[in-house]
């Protein structure tokens, strides 16, 4: 017993807070059934109806066709460029096309000069 007793001696301050712990989670434990439970709000049928409306338009939205907006290869900076999915090297062949003062004028040109894969393309 004597190898076991000296591991597990806590000092009296130490000893004093977590007998004072151990009495309040026994306390919270035992009383937390005389406290009264707030019963959970109820919503009006008005409000529900409205809020689920909500919910069906964003549904709508999101199922139509995506808006597909003008591309122009001309005024793209770096950092858009990035943003969209192009590979650094690709940029960086657009961008020193520009700083040539030639313009990108189709689609097949701008694939060439970049030299960007079909999917990216698409």
């Amino acid at each position: 017993m004597k190898f076991i007793g000296p591991h597990f001696y806590i000092a009296k301050k130490p000893s004093n807070a977590l007998l004072v712990l151990v009495v309040l989670l026994l306390c919270v434990f035992f009383l937390k059934d005389f406290i009264p439970v707030k019963p959970p709000m109820q919503w009006e049928e008005q409000v529900m109806a409205q809020h689920q409306k909500w919910i069906d338009s964003t549904a709508k939205s999101s199922l139509t066709k995506p808006i597909i907006y003008p591309f122009n290869p001309n005024n793209l900076t770096d950092h858009r460029a990035y943003v969209l999915g192009m590979e650094p090297y690709s940029i960086d062949r657009l961008l020193s096309f520009r700083k040539s003062g030639k313009w990108i004028h189709s689609a097949e040109e701008f694939k060439s000069v970049t030299g960007i894969e079909d999917d990216l393309m698409a």
